[in-house]
C-alpha cells in the first residue's frame, strides 16, 4: 500500500529534523555542517512544494520512489547519530533529497520550483 500525501510529507519533515538535530553536534560553517545544512535546506524547499498541491499517491512509480525513500530514510537512520559515519550519513541524506526531486517532478509540481515565491 503506497505511503499517503501527509505520511510523504511528514517522512521528509521527520529527516529535516533528523539533519538538523545532528547540525547541533558539528561546528558551524565547518565543510560538513555547510553540506547538511544546504541539504536541510533543499527538502524544506520541496516538502513546502509538496504542501502546496494535491496529487496522486498510487502510481507505480510514486510507489517505487517512496519505498525507495523509506529504505533510504532506515539507513539515515543507523548513521545519523555516529559521528564516524558522517560520510556515509552525507550521501544517504544526498540520495533521499535526490528521490524527493524525483517525487516533485513526478507529481508535477516541478513547475511552481521555478515561480517566485512572492518575495
Amino acid at each position: 500500500m503506497p505511503i499517503s500525501r501527509s505520511e510523504l510529507i511528514n517522512l521528509i519533515g521527520d529527516v529535516i529534523f533528523k539533519i538538523n538535530s545532528r547540525l547541533t553536534d558539528l561546528d558551524q560553517g565547518q565543510p560538513d555542517w555547510v553540506t547538511l545544512d544546504d541539504l536541510s535546506d533543499d527538502l524544506v524547499h520541496y516538502q513546502k512544494k509538496l504542501i502546496k498541491v494535491a496529487f496522486e499517491t498510487g502510481s507505480e512509480d510514486f510507489i517505487k520512489l517512496t519505498n525507495a525513500l523509506e529504505q533510504t530514510n532506515k539507513k539515515i537512520d543507523t548513521t545519523i547519530n555516529d559521528v564516524t559515519k558522517t560520510a556515509e550519513t552525507i550521501n544517504n541524506i544526498a540520495k533521499f533529497v535526490g528521490t524527493v526531486e524525483k517525487i516533485v517532478k513526478l507529481v508535477g509540481v516541478f513547475a511552481l520550483l521555478l515561480q517566485p515565491t512572492g518575495r
